[in-house]
This record gives structure tokens, C-alpha cells and sequence, in this order.
């Protein structure tokens, strides 16, 4: 796996090791692991006839390594190297060390007579406390990678990675459950064409499996300014439509935080865009947001995006009414099974599979 941008959502998951009052236990990584280790820091002669592969970082990838254009050593030397621990063990964490840094990070998923140089560094989890493939994402979350280039690194026309410092760097450690699930919506995201966002809900959250709430009972919930004769909204957040004027500006923002409007009338009645920072919210659409820690933005705005969710009433003119927007309900599993979907869900948009 390389260096994907989950942070975001495994922050929000099991915050972040700044966190005054951590959401779970963190332990250095040293405590975490059996070994911590590289691999050889000679580089034993290549055998034409040779076995054994000899890897280094330019023969990783994100799922593991090719041997196309590898060294193979003889025999004896592969002894040596295994009795000086440089063969990567099943399960076992291999990182890029050394000029590519923490460019990709990866588990060992066979035994295989093999054996690593000295920029590939080898973490052994304990696997009672932390999964390895777990494991593997954490050491590519922006956290670890900037303690560790702003204390660890040495080294200026190749940037090589301290390796006391990987035994110091702090690790998160939720649940196992919890853990197996962070994995789970990662690994179905990068299946090849993957299309089943609305099954995948379905299958977590449907069926009864936990409670449906009003969505007047946990948001904010209320019409646009109908006064206005402005046309439009604007954010500079995920939004960016212009607005009516001369200038094409909004003279004021409404709201300085995250928050949802939902087309209420017309052509686009029941479409929903997300909106951050600042942004301002006219007649025609209905803006909402959650007033409960039980219920996260994102997932509130993944639950209500489809069309066919709203009771939309008129024929050439559709519209949605206010009040029974107030009575539509959604699944509220708990909030990191809400954090877990929509990790799911930003991984298959980023990987432009269909929804």
C-alpha cells in the first residue's frame, strides 16, 4: 500500500497521538512489535545461478514485491544473511527505509526464502494487540510520517529513515474489532471494479440492526433564506457556485461550518451537496447539519444523498416539504461504524470506482 490519503478518516476513527486525552491506548511501537530490525547492510555478490532473492526498496510496490529485476545471492550467502535476521517472517511489516521513504508499507502474506537489504526495515507485531495489515496503513497515516521526518531522518542526497526511531514512534491501538474493521473498508475500496456503495450500506446498517431516528430529532434542519434574491450559494469549501450580482459575490456567509443543502425544488430536487468553511445557504434548498455527537456530518450527508431518499411531492415541479424532511429517518449504528462507512465510501471515490 503507499501513501494514500486515509489519514482524515483514521483520525477521526482513533484520533491522533497529539490528542491531549487519546481516544485509545498508545503505546510506542517498540511494545507493539517482537523485532524491529533491517535488513543486511552489506550487499552480498549476485549469483547467476542463484535462488535466493536479495530485495531492496526499488523492488517494492504498494501490494508486495516483483522479482523481475531483482538479485539472487547463492546459497551460503542467504545462510548468512537468514542467521543475521534479514529474512521477512508471514505477517511480518516491511517499510521502505532508506530514499524512498515510508513510500511504501506492506505485509509479508507467505514464508519465502528471501532475504531484504538495509533500506526495507522489518516490524514483527505482536498480533494479540495490533493486526498486522493494521499495521501497515498506520506507519503511512501523515502523523507518523511527519514525527518521523521532522525527528528521524539523516542523510542528505539519500534521506534514510533512523531506525531507533521506529521503536519510538507512538502507536494507536483500538480495539482488534475495530482495527479488522479500518482494514476491511480499505481493502474492499481497492477491489477492481467495485460498484455496490448503496449494497455496502444496505449490509451494514440495514435490516433493522440498529436504530432509525428522525432526522428532525438530530439536526439542524430548516429552509433557506427566502428572502434573498440571490440565486445561489457559495462555499469555499466543497462547494463553488458562483452567486448573482455584479460582482459574483456573496456580500455575507451564513454559516462558518460543515453542514449539507439539499435541493428542495425543481430539476435538482433531492440532490445534496456537502459544505465547508464558509457558505451561505438561499431559498428553494434546505441546509441541515447534526446536533448530536451520535451522529457524524459525513455520514449524515452519505445517508441522505440518494434521490429516492426524500418524500418528493408534484409532478413538473417537484418539491420536498419541510416538514416531512423533519420525519425521514436514518440507520444510527454507532459513530465508528459511521466513521468505517464513510472511510469505505471516500476510498471508492478516490479510486474512481462507481457509486
Amino acid at each position: 500500500m503507499n501513501r494514500i490519503n486515509h489519514s482524515s478518516r483514521f483520525i477521526e476513527m482513533f484520533g491522533q497521538v497529539s490528542d491531549i486525552a487519546p481516544r485509545y491506548e498508545v503505546k510506542k511501537l517498540s511494545d507493539c512489535c517482537s523485532y524491529i530490525s533491517d535488513g543486511s547492510h552489506f550487499s552480498p555478490a549476485e549469483d547467476s545461478s542463484g535462488l535466493y532473492p536479495m530485495l531492496s526498496v526499488k523492488d517494492m510496490t504498494e501490494k508486495g514485491f516483483v522479482y523481475s529485476d531483482c538479485k539472487y545471492i547463492s546459497k551460503k550467502d542467504f545462510d548468512v544473511l537468514v542467521s543475521n535476521g534479514c529474512q521477512p517472517h508471514l505477517n511480518d511489516v516491511l517499510v521502505a527505509k532508506d530514499g524512498s521513504y515510508f513510500k511504501y508499507s506492506f505485509v509479508v502474506t507467505e514464508d519465502k526464502e528471501q532475504a531484504i537489504l538495509s533500506s526495507i526495515a522489518i516490524l514483527r507485531p505482536k498480533t494479540d494487540i495490533i493486526d498486522p495489515r493494521y499495521l501497515a496503513y498506520y506507519m503511512l497515516t501523515d502523523a507518523v510520517i511527519q514525527l518521523v521526518e521532522k525527528n528521524y531522518l539523516t542523510g542528505t542526497a539519500i534521506r534514510r529513515v533512523i531506525l531507533k526511531g521506529f521503536k519510538e514512534i507512538p502507536t494507536i491501538i483500538p480495539p482488534m474489532a475495530l482495527q479488522k474493521s479500518f482494514v476491511a473498508v480499505l481493502e474492499q475500496a481497492d477491489k477492481s471494479k467495485f460498484n455496490g456503495f448503496k449494497s455496502r450500506f444496505i449490509e451494514m446498517f440495514g435490516g433493522n440492526k440498529y436504530p432509525n431516528v428522525r432526522l428532525g430529532e438530530f439536526t439542524d434542519l430548516t429552509w433557506g433564506d427566502t428572502n434573498t434574491t440571490k440565486n445561489s450559494y457559495i462555499s469555499d469549501g466543497y462547494l463553488a457556485f458562483s452567486a448573482s450580482g455584479p460582482d459574483g459575490k456573496l456580500d455575507h456567509f451564513d454559516y462558518d461550518r460543515e453542514g449539507i443543502v439539499l435541493s428542495a425544488i425543481g430539476a435538482d430536487c433531492g440532490k445534496t451537496w456537502f459544505a465547508e468553511g464558509k457558505w451561505s445557504c438561499i431559498k428553494n434548498t434546505i441546509r441541515f447539519w447534526s446536533i448530536s455527537d451520535k451522529l457524524d456530518n459525513h455520514y449524515l450527508f452519505l445517508a441522505t444523498r440518494d434521490k429516492e431518499y426524500w418524500p418528493r411531492k408534484g409532478g413538473a415541479q417537484p418539491f420536498i416539504p419541510q416538514g416531512e424532511a423533519r420525519d425521514c429517518v436514518i440507520p444510527l449504528p454507532p459513530i465508528d461504524m459511521q466513521y468505517a462507512f464513510v472511510t469505505f465510501s471516500n476510498q471508492a471515490d478516490k479510486s474512481k470506482y462507481l457509486n
